[in-house]
């Protein structure tokens, strides 16, 4: 099988166009080092929950993405 690699939402955004012709920001913030969604912690989600708590009055949203290895 093939080794994981982080996803890279920089990546995203330069190769999907149409996300720059929103009518908003899109800013993401991604963790220094990503972990493998099978290995994710309660410790995990709290450090989610923190970056969104800090960063809550400046945003009108937040969508929050990781991967799916342990749904399969």
């Amino acid at each position: 099988t093939k080794a994981l690699e982080p996803f890279d939402f920089n990546h995203l955004l330069d190769n999907v166009p149409k996300l720059k012709m929103l009518d908003f920001d899109v800013e993401h913030y991604q963790f220094e080092n990503p972990i493998d969604s099978s290995a994710m912690t309660p410790d995990h989600w709290g450090e989610m929950v923190k970056v969104i708590e800090d960063n809550y009055e400046k945003y009108d949203g937040f969508v929050v993405l990781h991967g799916t290895d342990t749904m399969a």
